[in-house]
């Protein structure tokens, strides 16, 4: 399903005459509600990773560059792996694309477990298998979005299921920091590495269980490079079309930016600080509440036509407040 598409079912679904669907009302749908936890142990591993492994990175090497590195490089894969690798969610089952991921982050964070073990191991390693381990995230997300037109076939339940998702997102990214930074403190990096490494196993039964087959989306020639390319050349020239696109894009990108700098620097800032794993990760985390709290403030009490005018001076609060 194209991101067009996805907006009409929201809209018919928003305008549809049917009762309304409560994000609470969603997960009463079986197949759903597997989704949802798989989606919350997935992205909680993700941030226990994530603080785990600058704080790792840090105690040995003592370099805020190499710790925000280790911790920046989770976010490459979804500038070029979400371009290339998510329409294989239409040329895939997409079942199976959430449950390969899953088994391949499993796979990758059991082999950081292995590799913090290595005495002398390069830095660099361990940034390389991180990379290689984010790359099965965009996947995984578009198929577990794609899917939810299909379960709730377009209806009221699908806007609810949406946004419990969205909420799910930046809830897990607050728990999972504090988390993070909690299981560090009283286990090690290595333990926390093995918790994430179960939180993908688990992600993957909650699946594997709940979760309905279904037809591939387009039928066609096994996916190759060429053609995800191929894919991508439609979407991006209708983006780069359009000024208001272009510049929405841009103004996107740096705020992804600068939103990205402070949590990659949260560790060394606090153990330079003389903090430990446990302040890390709640600094780490406090980026992520102020954002769901934030966005909460602004859709409820900001009015839907000043909205617009609204963006740039934000933009120049977070930046002064940064500064």
């Amino acid at each position: 399903m194209t991101l067009g598409e996805a907006a009409e079912a929201a809209a018919a679904a928003a305008a549809s005459p049917s009762p309304t669907v409560t994000p609470a009302g969603s997960l009463r749908n079986r197949e759903y509600r597997g989704i949802a936890l798989a989606q919350v142990t997935s992205e909680c591993g993700d941030q226990i990773a994530a603080i785990a492994l600058s704080y790792l990175v840090y105690s040995r090497t003592g370099s805020p560059f190499y710790a925000a590195a280790t911790y920046a490089v989770t976010y490459v894969p979804w500038v070029l792996g979400s371009v290339l690798l998510s329409p294989l969610v239409d040329r895939l089952p997409r079942r199976r694309v959430m449950l390969v991921c899953d088994l391949a982050r499993a796979g990758t964070a059991a082999l950081l477990v292995l590799l913090t073990m290595v005495k002398g191991m390069p830095i660099g390693v361990l940034i390389g298998v991180v990379l290689v381990s984010s790359f099965f995230a965009p996947p995984f997300a578009a198929a577990r979005g794609a899917m939810i037109p299909d379960i709730f076939e377009n209806g009221p339940g699908y806007v609810a299921a949406v946004a419990t998702g969205r909420i799910l997102q930046q809830v897990d990214q607050v728990f999972g920091f504090a988390l993070g930074g909690l299981i560090v403190a009283v286990v090690s990096p290595r333990g926390a590495l093995a918790i994430d490494c179960a939180t993908f196993l688990l992600s993957y039964v909650l699946i594997l269980f709940q979760v309905q087959e279904r037809p591939v989306a387009t039928v066609g020639p096994r996916p190759r490079l060429r053609s995800l390319l191929a894919d991508f050349r439609p979407d991006l020239a209708l983006v780069l079309s359009s000024n208001v696109r272009r510049s929405l894009l841009v103004l996107s990108a740096a705020s992804l930016l600068f939103l990205i700098a402070p949590e990659s620097l949260a560790i060394a800032y606090a153990r330079q600080h003389g903090h430990g794993a446990l302040a890390a990760g709640l600094l780490t985390a406090a980026q992520p509440c102020g954002v769901a709290l934030g966005a909460w403030l602004f859709i409820t009490y900001v009015p839907a036509r000043l909205q617009g005018e609204w963006l740039l001076p934000l933009v120049a609060c977070a930046a002064g407040t940064l500064v």
